[in-house]
């Protein structure tokens, strides 16, 4: 290792020069060519002298380089194939400063012995290797063996080499490995750095080694936007202090996606760690004083993150992201933190809340281990209930001014700047997870994630009281009693939730009116899907999926002059469509009603005046149209009431004066169309009803 001392000297003694970041290389064809001219090994001295001697001199003077050994024109090899035999390294470059390039070459087969490799420099400087392929040697793919400073390699595919793809050792120093494919199948080391500081390791991509990159014994590395995949160990550190782990995607590592062994005064953050079969991020023996944090641990079959033993002290965890992990952290070590004083981690089996919005949990999260300590600011996206009346006043109202002042909430609540409640998590905590009444003001719900009222409650997921100009969409709302509940409330847009797995409903309308319901998923719920009570003028109801629910796809209960229109109301336990309780005036048209369990649309009690018109009514386990008891002045036309268990369409007792015209009732076990027990006065007429 270099003294401060030696690598001051260093520099001062480079000062003269011009760095290959400061001033690249004259311009050059980059675009890979075949590597068609092939020659025998290479070995160059750049010290070498006397006759014979394979210096720079002799080498430019050779038909394989060019070159005259400055920046404005670089000593050049290039687009060479060569076969080290089994005997040696197929270029070797020593005691060079002189910038070079070695380009395009084609470098297999080189010797199994220690250090030998497709290209082996020791003690140089200023070179460039670049867009080479150094594949199926039998050791390394790529050396820097000692004290090589100030070198780039760039851009080379680098598999299937019996050792590690990439080496540097022995206090070679300042240099880049960038932009290279590194695969070896042999599961040998992708990257193998010792003694080599202030490296930068950045944007390669590493596959199936054992150890995508080991940093040994080497100070300062930089680990920048690599994408390391299938490795046994994705980054490994061992005496790796005050390295720069930054920005690498580290996927499906065999043990650990991060190792540290040993090191210290490390920065860790804004990695992906995906997908890990025993530890996300492993620290053990004397790891210390590593900051922690913004990075995804994900997946891990073990451990987020591990301190695997009581001499891993004074490590800090903060805005890291643990999810789907077997467990989320494990701590072993002692003095370590989980929260930096104001902000600690998000872990997803967090069950505490945030009351105040400031995103930070109320309680702390404990880390389990040997050693006991917490997160003591959880990083929490699930807000408790929020109640907001438009009309409250004095202090601590909760009215839209108090509302506005939240980091949840935005805007003015005009038309053109309305109030947002946008991709919030919140648990209703057995109460409505966001309430609002006595609002007159415009306002969006969007993109939120609303759950947990007690079912056996009059609460919903979004419940709106006396509300208007509302706009709700794009919602996922589950496990409360109902996922949206509009009562007395009008104006208001419904569209694009998701209001499945409710305890009662996946909508429910209650003493509203002129509110618009679209594209909404109100299937799989406890009951019904859209439950419409005492709801009157200018609903409508479109293109909604309400399938599948414990009773009915739409319920009306006495409710008017709605419209519902291309709903899915299939695969319910009991009817597609359930009209009740004289709800008069309504349109029901273009429904998809099959294949339910009792009926496909169901007009019951004193329900007049609706319009039942080009619905698909079949295939149901009774009737495919049912109206019972009292139910006048409907008009049924142009349905579909095909292979229902009973008849297409059924008119039973007292239903009189109805219009049935144009339907296709045909292949019934029973009757096509069936009127029984005083009804009277119903004209029939063009219906196919073989």
């Amino acid at each position: 290792m270099f003294t401060l001392t030696g690598i001051l000297v260093f520099l001062s003694s480079l000062s003269s020069n011009i760095s290959q970041e400061d001033k690249p290389f004259k311009t050059f064809n980059n675009n890979p060519k075949n590597s068609d001219y092939i020659v025998d090994p290479i070995y160059i001295d750049g010290t070498a002298t006397g006759m014979g001697a394979h210096n720079w001199t002799w080498a430019s003077s050779q038909p394989w380089c060019s070159g005259n050994g400055t920046w404005r024109a670089p000593y050049l090899i290039k687009d060479l194939r060569i076969d080290g035999k089994g005997l040696e390294s197929c270029i070797t470059i020593k005691n060079s400063n002189v910038p070079l390039i070695i380009q395009n070459c084609t470098l297999f087969n080189a010797d199994a012995a220690a250090y030998m490799a497709g290209i082996h420099l020791d003690t140089v400087n200023n070179s460039l290797i670049l867009k080479n392929n150094c594949s199926e040697n039998q050791n390394l793919g790529i050396i820097f063996y000692q004290s090589c400073y100030n070198n780039t390699i760039k851009g080379n595919t680098i598999h299937n080499n019996n050792g590690a793809g990439i080496s540097s050792r022995e206090s070679s120093l300042n240099n880049t490995i960038r932009d290279n494919w590194i695969a070896n199948l042999t599961g040998a080391r992708g990257a193998y750095i010792l003694e080599s500081d202030y490296i930068k390791f950045i944007n390669n991509t590493v596959e199936g080694c054992s150890n995508g990159i080991r940093i040994h014994a080497t100070e300062h590395a930089r680990v920048i936007n690599n994408t390391f995949k299938s490795n046994q160990i994705g980054i490994s550190m061992r005496y790796g202090h005050y390295a720069e782990i930054n920005q690498n995607k580290i996927k499906s590592s065999w043990n650990h996606g991060i190792f540290s062994d040993n090191t210290a005064f490390c920065e860790i953050h804004h990695n992906h760690i995906y997908n890990t079969t025993y530890d996300g991020i492993r620290l053990i023996e004397y790891s210390r004083f590593n900051e922690i944090y913004s990075n995804k641990i994900i997946k891990s079959s073990r451990y987020g993150a591990h301190m695997d033993d009581t001499t891993v002290h004074d490590n800090l965890f903060y805005m890291n992201y643990f999810a789907d992990n077997d467990l989320n952290a494990n701590n072993d070590g002692i003095d370590n933190y989980w929260d930096n004083g104001s902000i600690g981690n998000y872990w997803d089996d967090y069950r505490g809340y945030d009351e105040n919005g400031d995103r930070i949990g109320e309680t702390p999260y404990d880390v389990p281990g040997n050693t006991v300590s917490q997160d003591n600011f959880p990083i929490c996206y699930i807000l408790s209930p929020i109640y907001i009346n438009g009309v409250a006043t004095g202090v601590g109202a909760h009215n839209w001014t108090w509302a506005s002042s939240q980091p949840w909430c935005s805007g003015k609540g005009t038309k053109e700047d309305p109030y947002i409640i946008a991709n919030e998590k919140i648990n209703g905590l057995g109460l409505s997870p966001l309430y609002i009444e006595n609002s007159d003001v415009f306002f969006i719900i969007e993109g939120c994630t609303l759950y947990n009222s007690t079912i056996s409650l009059n609460y919903g997921g979004i419940y709106l009281k006396n509300c208007q100009n509302g706009k709700i969409k794009e919602n996922r709302i589950f496990n409360t009693f109902a996922g949206i509940h509009l009562r007395s409330s009008s104006n208001n847009l419904v569209s694009w939730n998701n209001c499945s797995s409710n305890g009662r409903y996946g909508i429910r309308v209650e003493s509203s009116n002129n509110n618009n319901f679209s594209r909404n998923d109100c299937s799989s719920n406890d009951w019904v899907g859209i439950h419409i009570k005492t709801s009157n003028n200018n609903n409508i109801f479109s293109g909604n999926n309400c399938s599948g629910n414990g009773l009915y796809g739409i319920e009306s209960d006495s409710s008017s002059n709605n419209s519902l229109i291309e709903n899915d109301c299939t695969l319910n336990n009991r009817h597609g469509i359930y009209i009740y309780s004289s709800s008069n005036g309504n349109t029901i048209s273009m429904n998809n009603c099959s294949l339910n369990n009792r009926h496909g649309i169901y007009i019951y009690s004193s329900s007049n005046g609706n319009r039942i018109s080009m619905n698909n009514c079949s295939s149901n386990n009774q009737n495919g149209i049912y109206l019972h008891s009292s139910n006048n002045d409907n008009k049924i036309t142009g349905n579909i009431c095909d292979f229902n268990e009973k008849n297409g369409i059924d008119l039973n007792i007292t239903n009189d004066q109805n219009i049935i015209s144009n339907n296709d009732c045909d292949f019934n076990k029973e009757c096509g169309i069936c009127l029984f027990s005083s009804s009277n006065y119903n004209k029939l007429s063009e219906n196919n009803c073989s």
